[in-house]
């Protein structure tokens, strides 16, 4: 019994049309730097194109899904942080947790310090702190350069 209907393959939120016009693609791949030898035979790499059809209702259940989440802060002034800075706030952090988890990355030996009083932990963490600092206004120059230049 054969169907009428386009037979496809379903890929999470897109369909496959399997009677599309599906191409095998071969061609031949040098690895390495260089021009290549003149005896040595390229690697076969295969590309598949096909036509993928968007699926739009799964789209829209997954990204309303995915859309919701909850953000609190104990700033309750409106005209100090606004609603829709709560966003842009909490995704910011994401520079200063990755500049701590480059703090305690076991080749930087913050873990391997041992020190004796309070005083030189204190001190320890304001150079450690600073590193921080200086590390971050690196990336932000480095940045405000690169959007000039483009």
């Amino acid at each position: 019994m054969h169907s009428t209907q386009p037979n496809y393959l379903r890929v999470s939120c897109h369909f496959i049309n399997l009677h599309a016009n599906i191409e095998v693609i071969e061609y031949g791949q040098h690895w390495g730097c260089g021009r290549p030898r003149k005896d040595s035979q390229p690697t076969l790499i295969y590309q598949i194109q096909a036509e993928i059809v968007p699926k739009e209702t799964a789209i829209t259940i997954a990204t309303e899904e995915a859309g919701r989440f909850i953000l609190a802060t104990n700033v309750l002034d409106a005209d100090k942080l606004s609603n829709e800075d709560v966003l842009p706030e909490y995704k910011a952090q994401q520079s200063t947790e990755r500049g701590f988890r480059f703090l305690k990355y076991p080749l930087f030996f913050t873990s391997t310090v041992f020190l004796n009083s309070r005083k030189r932990v204190a001190a320890l963490g304001m150079v450690m702190g600073l590193c921080l600092l200086v590390y971050t206004q690196g990336h932000r120059a480095l940045r405000q350069c690169l959007k000039r230049g483009s």
